[in-house]
């Protein structure tokens, strides 16, 4: 939701930002966040 064609997100304000959803089945993959500035602050949330 919070990502551009490109699969490029950014971080405009203190929110809570959707990167990933799945669709169809579930399967693993990788994820690979990289901050470009300093002051970011992470945490990751699962559901299902």
């Amino acid at each position: 939701m919070d990502v551009d064609e490109d699969g490029n997100g950014v971080l405009r304000e203190g929110r809570l930002y959707q990167l990933v959803r799945e669709h169809d089945t579930v399967r693993e993959r990788r994820l690979e966040i990289t901050f470009l500035e300093p002051g970011a602050e992470a945490y990751a949330f699962t559901f299902g």
